[in-house]
């Protein structure tokens, strides 16, 4: 019976949806809360809606192969969906054919795998950086004195690329230590460098960042809203 099914439904983890023709015929409880809606407000819905707009296309070709042969295997394959507080899921879906209310549709299920692909890219990026870091230090090595200024930009080129930021620099202390001069510097395409303007700079003007650098801290400022009072001028 329906109610039965609709029993078999919600008693699993994943999202499970059931669909004709791209439109949703039935959702079990999972999915519409991987969605931030409701189980009857689902039904109609047009399966596209609910994927991003990088991934309308790929879904759209899937949703035509489906309509030429309802039994197609996809296999198991990753999406983005749009779900609830209009937040960006990745997810791992997976289709086959049913007989559902006396006609072959689709069934998918749908797992959230967010998490999975946060840590993995977190891990990636942590590993990338190792290897980069492993490799600039290797190629110094073997530089000689002649060589070593060009070394220095070529590693700052890298760091920055690796970053995604539009410039990195190298500031060094003068003697007394009381001025940095900008001594090394790279930019990308189409930005404007600066370091023939950043020359003999009071550090006394920047207690806050002294402080620190002096301290051998750390010093991220992803935003200059987020500096403390003591650090603005």
């Amino acid at each position: 019976s329906e109610e039965r099914f609709r029993a078999l439904l919600d008693g699993t983890f994943e999202g499970i949806l059931i669909y004709d023709k791209g439109k949703i015929m039935a959702v079990n409880n999972a999915a519409a809360e991987l969605f931030g809606s409701d189980v009857e407000q689902m039904k109609g819905m047009n399966i596209i809606d609910l994927v991003v707009d990088e991934c309308k296309a790929d879904i759209t070709d899937k949703l035509t192969m489906v309509k030429q042969n309802p039994d197609v295997d996809f296999g198991k394959f990753e999406t983005k969906i749009r779900g609830k507080n209009n937040e960006v899921f990745d997810v791992k879906v997976y289709g086959r054919s049913l007989v559902f209310q006396g006609k072959k549709v689709r069934v998918v299920a749908i797992r959230n795998i967010t998490r999975q692909k946060k840590a993995e890219k977190e891990l990636q990026y942590r590993m990338d950086l190792e290897n980069l870091i492993t490799n600039i230090s290797t190629s110094f090595i073997n530089l000689t004195p002649d060589e070593i200024e060009c070394g220095i930009n070529s590693a700052l080129k890298r760091i920055g690329e690796f970053a995604g930021v539009d410039r990195s620099y190298i500031f060094l202390f003068t003697g007394v230590g009381k001025k940095i001069n900008n001594s090394y510097e790279w930019c990308a395409d189409g930005v404007k460098p600066h370091l023939k303007q950043l020359q003999q700079i009071d550090i006394s003007k920047f207690p806050w960042f002294y402080k620190k650098i002096k301290a051998f801290e750390q010093v991220y400022v992803p935003s200059l809203d987020e500096l403390p009072a003591e650090a603005k001028f």
